[in-house]
């Protein structure tokens, strides 16, 4: 069982973003860059790839384009 602290702290800018169902890669908000693998506890999923740029945007972080 996890406890409060075992859950990662949220940090928008070094984070990990899974767009959809697809788990072949991870927009990574430190690198500014799609990797392979992300970290365990910290991907947040987001229905679409405009959900996401949409929301890095507001944050002045860079978002994929593709």
């Amino acid at each position: 069982m996890m406890t409060d602290f075992d859950m990662p702290v949220f940090v928008i800018r070094d984070w990990f973003w899974q767009i959809g169902a697809d788990q072949s890669r991870y927009w990574s908000s430190a690198a500014g860059a799609y990797v392979a693998e992300a970290q365990e506890g910290r991907i947040t999923v987001v229905p679409s790839l405009e959900d996401l740029q949409a929301a890095l945007a507001q944050l002045g972080l860079s978002a994929p384009s593709e």
